[in-house]
């Protein structure tokens, strides 16, 4: 019978080094997540009291937590939360989780608008609201949209613009790109990170099992909804606007070429911290 906290997290290892299958994890890490949120207590706590024994309720809680993540199920998920740009957002499987390489799409379009009096930003494909909040919280100046295809996607967008105090700031509309938008609305900053996943690419059992594939794939080798994002943006862009996409890392020459087609100018590629290419910006003169 487990009962103290060493067992506990011992178990907890064992378990997910045997169970689970996902190239990421880090069992030490994953069980210090899940043991202090299901008890409620900081993991400074799991290290001082190796000895203490929880109540079976919150052992029980663990466990279940455990039992997921043993599936592959990803941390955020579990608990329906995820940092991004130092905010807290809500997740669930109806959109995709936040990501580091995200932030840096994100801090190019916060840069930009807080370099002006205002600006009007959209975050297209929104997913959680993470781009467009953060942009929010962060430039106050700023005008926001958001539109996504998903309408469960969107409700947790609005879930996250309540929950860190936008929601009076952001625009939110649903449906298939620009088709919701008002046709006389344009833009002084588009970001976007749309699904650019292919049916060929190898991906992360993690998020192959438990993301959705509407917010992860797009046809013709992963680039027919990018392309269809530029074609578009350079007709609703303001005299120097700015088009930032998150992109597949192994595209990014074939999207700065669909830049440069498509009468963008200044077009480069941004590296991750990985440095591998993440995001393709260009203007438009």
């Amino acid at each position: 019978m487990l009962k103290k906290l060493s067992e506990l997290f011992d178990y907890g290892r064992k378990i997910l080094d045997e169970k689970c299958n996902d190239p990421y994890l880090d069992s030490k890490l994953d069980v210090l997540i899940l043991l202090s949120e299901a008890l409620s207590v900081s993991k400074e706590f799991l290290f001082i009291n190796p000895n203490f024994e929880p109540e079976s309720i919150l052992v029980e809680k663990f466990l279940s937590f455990l039992d997921r993540r043993a599936s592959g199920e990803p941390i955020a998920y579990i608990l329906n939360k995820k940092e991004f740009m130092s905010l807290s957002f809500y997740v669930s499987r109806d959109c995709l989780i936040p990501r580091p390489e995200t932030e840096i799409l994100t801090e190019l379009a916060i840069d930009f608008c807080n370099k002006r009096d205002s600006s009007i930003f959209l975050d297209m494909c929104c997913g959680s609201g993470c781009i467009s909040i953060s942009v929010a919280y962060y430039a106050k100046k700023t005008k926001i949209f958001s539109s996504d295809i998903s309408e469960k996607a969107l409700s947790i967008a609005k879930i996250n613009a309540k929950k860190n105090g936008v929601e009076d700031r952001i625009d939110f509309f649903c449906g298939d790109l620009f088709r919701p938008l008002p046709n006389d609305l344009k833009f002084d900053f588009i970001a976007s990170n749309p699904p650019y996943i292919s049916k060929y690419d190898e991906i992360s059992p993690s998020v192959v099992n438990f993301e959705p594939k509407l917010a992860l794939y797009s046809e013709d080798d992963g680039l027919e909804i990018t392309e269809k994002i530029v074609k578009e943006s350079i007709n609703r862009l303001n005299f120097n606007g700015v088009l930032a996409v998150e992109i597949n890392s192994s595209k990014g020459s074939d999207v700065k070429k669909i830049f440069c087609d498509n009468g963008f100018s200044e077009v480069y590629i941004i590296k991750d911290y990985s440095e591998f290419d993440r995001i393709v910006i260009g203007k438009k003169k």
